[in-house]
């Protein structure tokens, strides 16, 4: 619960509530004032972080979080009858989404990127992964150099893709773009 209280506390210093005044309110902050509302971008199928439920209604971790985020943003502006809309997002749309004020905050597993940073403003990490490579350990491969020329599959996902077909292009490698299913990549003969 702490962590809950210092994560809300990370995003109101960030910017999505900082003022304590009408008068002072500026940015998102003020639009929800103005408005009696806040949007919240969600993810459909961002397991554990953000998906739909047997009632396709958003649920998860970052849900929890976000909506502890609503509840200071109410609070902390005196509305405790702020509507809250639900709008579903994607990789692609979520960060033109904020920019563009179609939504006020994002909940899901968007990567906290430099290159974000230059977009959008990240509240507190509170999710760490290490990108790796499976592979039989019968294979003889021990680093994505000396996958010689075998095939990858890889789960089409985001940053990690793009990042990840830089450094396989540097041999005489294929990507195979593969189902993501919460695990990781592995490099099969091919």
């Amino acid at each position: 619960m702490k962590f809950v209280n210092r994560f809300v506390l990370g995003l109101l210093a960030v910017g999505i509530a900082t003022a304590a005044s009408a008068q002072d309110l500026t940015g998102t902050l003020k639009k929800i004032k103005d408005t009696g509302s806040i949007t919240i971008g969600y993810r459909e199928s961002s397991i554990p972080f953000s998906y739909l439920d047997d009632k396709q209604q958003p649920i998860g971790y970052a849900m929890d979080l976000c909506m502890k985020v609503v509840d200071a943003v109410k609070a902390d502006l005196k509305m405790p009858n702020l509507k809250l809309n639900l709008q579903p997002v994607t990789s692609s749309n979520r960060i033109p989404l904020l920019q563009n004020g179609t939504i006020d905050m994002e909940c899901g597993s968007t990567t906290n990127s430099v290159a974000r940073q230059q977009q959008v403003s990240f509240g507190p990490t509170y999710f760490v992964i290490n990108v790796s490579a499976a592979v039989k350990k019968s294979s003889g491969v021990k680093t994505l150099a000396g996958n010689d020329r075998r095939s990858a599959a890889q789960a089409v996902r985001e940053d990690e893709e793009r990042r990840h077909q830089g450094d396989l292009r540097q041999g005489p490698r294929r990507v195979v773009p593969a189902s993501y299913t919460g695990s990781c990549r592995g490099i099969r003969d091919g």
